[in-house]
């Protein structure tokens, strides 16, 4: 595999082995799944080079692009499931979306048909929608929940029941508690940048402009929320049994950009475009790079990666 290419959108850890990367490369003109030293059937082409495992690593599923009779023709898709082919083929469908459950039991994806674009979820259309942004199951495999444009508005769908227009969707804020009882989004609507729980808006800061991250603490039991805007703007707590107002905010004023809470919910790590923390604590500096992910080790040490000259940088530190 030294002379493949690998796609860099593609690439991932293993679910069950994180010491093991998996990526779809480009190979003497067909795509190639390769999961560590191993290597998978050549194909025609994978969309968007996107794979998807369940939680054990046991399943995994990829959309497959069908070669077309001539040239400049538009391709059709089928669903991959385990390496065979499951379900029609699909006109548009969308890999960006393409979404396993955590028990590998269901799959969602979007594709175009009859002129929308429904969630095909276990292979049932779900919804007429003009775009859809993203997929996501619940821990429990049991929810499922999508961000869709209708028309001219934005809203969430969960469990089927569409949720109140907005004018934009914050992307990549949805997200289930992890006892799946809970979800969360943010977006805006006519009243300004808004979180939303279970379908509740929260207080929201006065002079927001835009959200990044929302998060669940590891219990379930606090919600993080990142706004960005005037300097009252910042990272937002909320207790989720309560609701309502925010009961912390850290780095009002700063612009955070992501967060994340320790193994044990005490504690939290969150940066900016320059530097991260520790609850209110600084613990990294950055001059000339921009800190893109963090999270914790195993072991519950902080840890954050950036992007410097083009190459990915992971730092970690205590505090």
């Amino acid at each position: 595999l030294h002379d493949a290419l690998p796609i860099s959108q593609s690439i991932q850890f293993h679910p069950a082995a994180s010491h093991v990367v998996v990526y779809v490369a480009w190979d003497a003109g067909q795509y190639v799944v390769v999961v560590g030293d191993q290597r998978g059937q050549p194909q025609f082409r994978i969309k968007e080079g996107r794979v998807v495992f369940s939680a054990d690593g046991k399943h995994s599923a990829f959309l497959r692009e069908r070669k077309p009779d001539q040239l400049y023709a538009g391709t059709m898709c089928v669903l991959v499931r385990d390496g065979k082919e499951t379900g029609e083929d699909y006109w548009l469908a969308s890999g960006e979306n393409l979404t396993m459950s955590p028990d590998g039991k269901r799959v969602a994806f979007s594709a175009k048909i009859d002129n929308a674009h429904p969630v095909l979820l276990d292979g049932q259309p779900q919804g007429k929608w003009s775009a859809v942004e993203r997929i996501v199951f619940s821990p429990d495999s049991q929810r499922v929940a999508y961000a869709v444009r209708d028309g001219t508005n934005h809203r969430y769908v969960v469990d089927g029941q569409p949720g109140p227009d907005l004018q934009r969707c914050a992307k990549g804020s949805l997200q289930f508690s992890p006892d799946s009882k809970h979800v969360a989004w943010a977006g805006q609507s006519r009243e300004g940048w808004c979180v939303f729980l279970d379908g509740k808006p929260l207080e929201a800061p006065k002079g927001a402009y835009g959200m990044g991250t929302v998060a669940f603490g590891p219990k379930g039991r606090r919600l993080a929320a990142v706004f960005d805007g005037s300097r009252d703007c910042g990272l937002n707590i909320y207790n989720v049994a309560g609701g309502g107002a925010p009961t912390a905010t850290y780095g009002a004023g700063q612009r955070p950009r992501a967060v994340a809470f320790s193994p044990d919910g005490q504690h939290l790590l969150w940066a900016t475009g320059t530097t991260i923390h520790w609850d209110d604590q600084l613990i990294g500096e950055y001059k000339q790079t921009l800190p893109e992910w963090i999270g914790f080790t195993p072991d519950g040490a902080p840890w954050a990666i950036a992007v410097k000259d083009d190459n990915l940088v992971r730092v970690t530190a205590r505090p």
